[in-house]
């Protein structure tokens, strides 16, 4: 069975709120993070910016393995 993804991000919110100070930014790397981050930003009420950041030609295996793998 798998967990539910609801609970964890409620979880996971609680966890951090604690240390959410007014410089708090938040950024999702896509793919996996970005949605995990858009759904916390409003969560934990962040007043800068939601950011993301695309990985895609940051990786050390990209000459290797291109776009797709």
């Amino acid at each position: 069975m798998l967990p539910e993804a609801e609970k964890l991000l409620v979880a996971l919110a609680d966890a951090i709120r604690p240390t959410v100070t007014a410089d708090t930014a938040l950024v999702g790397i896509w793919t996996g993070g970005a949605w995990v981050a858009e759904r916390l930003h409003p969560m934990l009420k962040i007043a800068l910016p939601l950011g993301t950041l695309a990985v895609n030609f940051h990786r050390d295996d990209y000459s290797r393995i291109g776009l797709h793998r």
